[in-house]
């Protein structure tokens, strides 16, 4: 098996997830990250799956994961349904294991959403009400039940899609994003304005390259639309701000992921005798 194939083999390992041979190629890993040693570690492969020698049982454990991640996916499409009545909401993906289809049992529902531009605390809090209205759980911090709850963790203004933190990790995050709502090609917006992701996952998305990569025309609302907005995000702002460790939170996106994988999936790497490429 080819050294890229084989690292992308590795990465998955992490998450107990075994590739198929179309998967294989289409997360193929980037030619830039190498194995330090010339002797690969041994592959296998049962029932079409291919995975790390002596790591047979991960295949079963997906096959029931996905299983699992059929219910899961019906509370998300359900939710998507309502979500698409709140018109300042650009884009609803599912993120995280649900969108791998590798879920556990206790596994929440991790959803990324867009907002028109300069809307997203306004949407943030509308969305969070009218869930609760129509009694859809949805996972607080420091909630330890999070089975089949939404996990609201991605906020993003439709005019601030651009990732920074590029690594193996995030690049993969945004390429394995399921669009349930999509309006105005913002999900192909959100891809084709962080193309870096070739650099790591080459085979992962298809770019949709008639879609203008450029942030869009400021709309100018009315003056107490903006207001409201500056109001909600104070207050929101405040009531979150204590508890803020590795959170982004900005007038323009909020990022709630306490937990840096991106460090744990690098140690991972490392430990596993891959060498990262320091500019990438």
């Amino acid at each position: 098996m080819k050294p890229s194939k084989t690292i992308s083999l590795i990465y998955h390992d992490y998450f107990d997830y075994p590739l198929t041979q179309e998967e294989l190629v289409k997360w193929q890993v980037s030619l830039k990250f190498q194995l330090k040693s010339y002797q690969l570690p041994a592959t296998s492969s049962c029932d079409g799956y291919f995975f790390l020698k002596g790591h047979d049982d991960l295949v079963t454990l997906r096959q029931n994961r996905e299983i699992i991640s059929q219910k899961k996916l019906i509370i998300a499409h359900h939710t998507a349904s309502l979500l698409k009545f709140i018109p300042t909401i650009k884009m609803v993906g599912i993120t995280g294991s649900l969108a791998m289809n590798n879920c556990h049992e206790k596994s929440d529902i991790d959803f990324m959403i867009v907002t028109s531009r300069g809307t997203l605390w306004t949407t943030r809090l509308f969305t969070l009400l009218f869930l609760k209205f129509m009694r859809v759980p949805v996972r607080s911090r420091g909630d330890k039940n999070e089975k089949d709850k939404l996990c609201l963790n991605i906020w993003m203004d439709e005019n601030d899609l651009v990732i920074h933190e590029h690594n193996l990790y995030t690049a993969h995050e945004l390429a394995q994003v399921v669009p349930l709502i999509n309006r105005g090609k913002t999900y192909e917006r959100l891809l084709l304005q962080n193309f870096w992701i070739k650099n790591f996952w080459p085979n992962a998305v298809k770019f949709t390259k008639n879609i203008s990569s450029k942030k869009l025309p400021i709309t100018h609302y009315p003056l107490i639309t903006a207001v409201f907005e500056k109001i909600v995000f104070r207050f929101q702002y405040q009531r979150m701000k204590k508890s803020i460790t590795n959170e982004t939170v900005t007038r323009t996106r909020a990022f709630f992921h306490p937990i840096n994988w991106s460090k744990k999936l690098e140690s991972h790497l490392t430990k596993s005798n891959i060498r990262i490429p320091c500019n990438t």
